[in-house]
């Protein structure tokens, strides 16, 4: 049995530059799974929006420690599957954002 690098072997089945590596990666990353969502999100400003959301709202329960009076979620970025608190305070959704915290 012949030993191969497995890096050998790939460059001797795909003889490519890297630049035409590279370019094949972000293609198959844009149309494979969510990565064209992802990058969407990121240039859109989605996902700075949602940043700046989440940050008011972990400084709204520091200082109320409650779930009761968060803003509601808008412009949440498409890649990610949010779910938001619940009416119900009891609820786990509202209970879990408040882990952490200090009774």
């Amino acid at each position: 049995m012949l030993a191969i690098n497995k890096g050998e072997y790939f460059d001797q089945l795909f003889p490519l530059s890297f630049f035409k590596k590279a370019l094949f990666f972000c293609v198959v990353f844009l149309i494979a799974g969510n990565g064209f969502m992802v990058v969407l999100d990121i240039f859109s400003g989605r996902v700075s929006s949602y940043d700046k959301q989440l940050t008011e709202r972990a400084n709204i329960i520091t200082k109320t420690h409650s779930t009761s009076d968060l803003p509601i979620l808008t412009n949440i970025p498409k890649s990610l599957f949010v779910v938001d608190v619940q009416q119900d305070t009891s609820h786990w959704i509202n209970q879990a954002y408040l882990l952490g915290l200090e009774k």
